[in-house]
């Protein structure tokens, strides 16, 4: 009996230990998830959790499970930059494990059973909707995250009544591109906002320098306007991309980065890339 109370003790205090070596510490933590060809992207601060979209299936629960601490099953913000199933398909599994407080996406509708799938698990689950676009700001904790794109008048002139897309260009040019603010640190995150409408968002005059951006699509043919990447000029470049057969990350893509000095770093050469910042000073942790 002793024995066996002494073994019980010994365990408690085993986890009691684990807990405090993963306590969240003041620092913002920025993950872009390897989930194969797609976006996954935590940011942590304290006990606060942002997820912004979701990969393409269950690797971006792998991802949870190393960044955040074993406790912890609460995700107070998702995000879905747009519907395509490389940036939703694996939302779906994170709200079969996780609980999440608010979903935050543009108002654009879906196709397949991917997306009828992840918003009937919304609908059953309650959780609180809410959709945006450039000039919102969304604030949780010490956080902030500025939308860009899109404008309220690129939605009125190529949605429908349904939210379906009518301008024939795809789901990509909705994608919502927001700025994530602690302190003095930025991150642009873009989802597969393009080329296509950088021109507007550079007209809009929402964008700014940032320390980090997330390449949109994937460092596709037609991800960045040289222009445009002047305008947020970063110090490092995140692109999110695994195995496919479009040819991502392009080589004219990457060379305009590396042409002018900003460095690159890539999910399926790197893993997970983690950002680090107290506000001020930040770095990528090794």
């Amino acid at each position: 009996m002793i024995k066996r109370v002494n073994k019980i003790l010994i365990l408690a205090a085993a986890a009691i230990w684990a807990a405090v070596f993963v306590l969240p510490d003041n620092k913002l933590h920025v993950v872009f998830c390897n989930v194969g060809q797609g976006d996954a992207i935590l940011i942590t601060l304290k006990t606060t959790q942002i997820l912004v979209d979701g990969g393409p299936g269950t690797e971006v629960s792998g991802c949870l499970s190393r960044h955040m601490p074993f406790y912890d099953q609460r995700i107070e913000i998702m995000v879905l930059t747009h519907p395509e199933a490389d940036h939703m398909s694996g939302l779906s599994y994170v709200l079969k494990r996780y609980s999440v407080s608010t979903f935050v996406s543009v108002s654009v509708s879906g196709e397949g059973v991917g997306y009828d799938e992840l918003k009937k698990k919304l609908q059953e689950s309650g959780i609180s909707q809410q959709d945006v676009e450039a000039g919102d700001r969304v604030r949780m904790s010490d956080l902030y995250f500025d939308i860009v794109w899109p404008s309220k008048e690129y939605l009125a002139e190529n949605l429908n009544v349904l939210g379906a897309a009518t301008n024939g260009a795809g789901l990509n040019t909705f994608s919502l591109t927001g700025i994530l603010k602690y302190g003095d640190f930025e991150v642009m995150l873009t989802g597969d906002g393009d080329s296509r409408i950088q021109g507007q968002e550079l007209a809009n005059g929402n964008i700014r320098e940032v320390e980090v951006l997330k390449v949109p699509h994937h460092a596709g043919k037609e991800a960045v306007r040289a222009d445009w990447l002047d305008r947020v000029s970063p110090e490092l470049a995140v692109v999110s991309v695994g195995k496919n057969s479009y040819g991502h990350p392009r080589e004219e893509v990457i060379r305009l980065f590396s042409d002018r000095g900003i460095k690159i770093l890539r999910t399926d050469l790197e893993g997970d890339i983690e950002i680090v910042s107290d506000g001020m000073k930040w770095g990528i942790k090794n």
